[in-house]
C-alpha cells in the first residue's frame, strides 16, 4: 500500500517569497551591527525588525508568542493556513524594497532554535546564512543585561546562574548549534562573523559580507562608527531595577506578534498600563554610562572554563581559530 502524499507546509509556495540571506544569530553577538552594515548597501534590503518566521512556533525560543491558555497558538494557526503565513512573510521581506535586488532578514533566535535550520534547508532556494559569534561568557553577560532592560529578570547575574542558568547560557553553547547548522546547510552557504574580529577587521569583513550575499563591495559606504550597534542600556541601581522588574514584569512581545497573521489578542488596557509604568520607571533609573558593571572575576573564570571546552570543537567545525579571540591568557 502506498503512503499518502505529504505536503510540507514549511516549503515556500514560490522561491521568490524567500530571502537571499538571513542573519541568524547569535543573540547579543553583533547581529545588529551586521544588519546596519549591510542595510547601508544600495542593493540590499532588510526589514527593520527581526522576523522570527522559521521558528515562530518554537516555545523554547518564543514563549510569549501566542497564548495557548486561550487557544491561540502560532503553530496550530500556521498548519491551518500556511499560505497566509507565507504571504505575510513575503510581504514583510519586501515592504521596504525600492531598487534593492538582494533581500535579507534578521532573526537572532534561529541559531539556537531546534527547528529553524531544517526548515530553511528544505527550501528550493539556496538561502545563505550569516552567523555571528561572540566570546560566550561575555555574550551571556550581555544577554543578562538585555533581560534586565526588557524586565524579564529580577535578580543578579550570579543568582540567575543558580536559578535559571539556561536562560542566559543556552545561546552561548555554540558547539551543538553550529554542528546542527552545518549538518543541514552546506559550509559554503554560511559566513561566520566573530564579533571581536569585526572590531579590528571591519573594512575587510564588510567587503567579504557584501560579496558573500552577492552585492558589489565597492558600492558599500563604510562607516566605522557603526561597528557596535544596539549597545546595552544599564540601570543606575540594580537593586531598584530588580524591584521594578518584579513589580512590572514584561508581558507579551507586542512589537513582533501584533504584526503576525493570526488572531493573537493584544494585552488588556491594564496590562498595557503596567507595561508603560515599568518602562517609565526603568527610564528614570537608567545610567548615563553605556558600560556594563563588571562581572565578578570568579564567575567569569568559572564560565570561561566551561565554554573553553566547546571552543576547540567549534574552531574545528568552522576552521576558525576562536582561541585567538576568546580565551587568550590575558582574558
Amino acid at each position: 500500500m502506498s503512503l499518502p502524499e505529504y505536503n510540507d507546509p514549511w516549503l515556500a509556495p514560490q522561491p521568490d517569497m524567500l530571502p537571499d540571506f538571513i542573519i541568524a544569530g547569535a543573540m547579543k553577538a553583533g547581529t545588529s551591527s551586521i544588519h546596519q552594515l549591510l542595510q547601508r548597501h544600495p542593493d540590499i534590503s532588510i526589514p527593520e525588525d527581526e522576523v522570527h518566521f522559521f521558528d515562530l512556533d518554537d516555545p523554547m525560543e518564543h514563549p510569549d508568542f501566542g497564548n495557548p491558555a486561550i487557544g491561540v497558538s502560532p503553530g496550530v494557526e500556521f498548519v491551518k493556513s500556511p499560505d497566509k503565513f507565507w504571504q505575510w512573510y513575503a510581504t514583510t521581506l519586501r515592504d521596504q524594497v525600492s531598487e534593492a535586488s538582494i533581500v535579507g532578514e534578521d532573526s537572532t533566535t534561529y541559531l539556537s532554535s531546534r527547528v529553524a535550520f531544517s526548515r530553511i534547508a528544505r527550501q528550493a532556494k539556496p538561502i545563505k546564512l550569516i552567523v555571528c559569534l561572540r566570546q560566550p561568557t561575555l555574550r551571556a553577560y550581555s544577554n543578562y543585561w538585555h533581560m534586565q532592560k526588557t524586565r524579564r529578570v529580577a535578580c543578579s547575574f550570579d543568582t540567575l546562574l543558580q536559578q535559571s542558568p539556561a536562560s542566559v547560557l543556552q545561546r552561548s553553547c555554540y558547539g551543538q548549534q553550529v554542528r546542527d547548522l552545518l549538518n543541514q546547510i552546506p559550509r559554503e552557504r554560511v559566513y561566520f562573523v566573530v564579533l571581536e574580529s569585526l572590531k579590528t577587521e571591519y573594512e575587510s569583513i564588510a567587503k567579504e559580507l557584501c560579496a558573500f550575499v552577492g552585492a558589489d563591495p565597492e558600492k558599500l559606504p563604510l562607516a566605522q562608527e557603526h561597528v557596535h550597534s544596539n549597545a546595552g542600556i544599564y540601570p543606575k541601581s540594580l537593586t531598584v531595577q530588580n524591584m521594578i522588574n518584579a513589580c512590572f514584569p514584561a508581558q507579551q512581545a507586542v512589537n513582533y506578534h501584533a504584526a503576525m497573521p493570526f488572531a493573537d489578542p493584544l494585552p488588556s488596557a491594564l496590562v498595557r498600563l503596567r507595561d508603560l509604568a515599568g518602562r517609565a520607571l526603568s527610564k528614570a533609573n537608567r545610567s548615563s554610562t553605556n558600560k556594563a558593571p563588571p562581572m565578578s572575576a570568579a564567575t567569569k573564570a568559572h564560565l570561561d572554563a566551561y565554554f573553553s571546552q566547546e571552543c576547540a570543537d567549534v574552531s574545528k567545525i568552522t576552521d576558525i581559530d576562536l582561541n585567538r579571540f576568546w580565551f587568550r591568557p590575558t582574558d
